[in-house]
């Protein structure tokens, strides 16, 4: 019971400081990006990536990993905002955060679907080679 209100109140304080303080940008940027970054980095490598490797090392150099893949999946998309919808949306509260929203809409549309297409479909070709 102590654990549990512990990780609750951890979790207010991470939320607080960085919801509240932040705003959406730092939502988008931050959680958002990780959560599809470690969606890639341990689904679609089916938790065998540094499988040879010990714990913490293995933990870091995978944390170091999905932070990585959450930045270039978050510029990917960023990249493809005006290809796709035409123009540039603006960011901020004052724009309604338009910027943001389609940006993790985008990768909830996109990246979920090709994921589960590419595990399920191809049995995660080319990840992994057929034997």
């Amino acid at each position: 019971m102590f654990t549990t209100i512990k990780i609750l109140l951890i979790a207010c304080l991470v939320y607080t400081v960085f919801v509240n303080w932040s705003g959406m940008e730092f939502m988008v940027k931050g959680p958002v990006c990780i959560i599809f970054g470690t969606f890639l980095v341990q689904n679609m490598m089916q938790f065998q990536l540094f499988s040879n490797m010990h714990q913490p090392v293995k933990g870091v150099i995978k944390t170091c990993i999905c932070f990585v893949s959450a930045f270039l999946m978050y510029q990917l998309y960023q990249y493809a905002l005006p290809l796709l919808v035409g123009k540039t949306l603006l960011t901020g509260l004052e724009q309604g955060y338009a910027k943001e929203i389609w940006i993790a809409t985008a990768m909830l549309g996109v990246t979920f679907p090709v994921i589960n297409f590419v595990s399920g479909a191809f049995e995660f070709w080319p990840v992994r080679d057929k034997k």
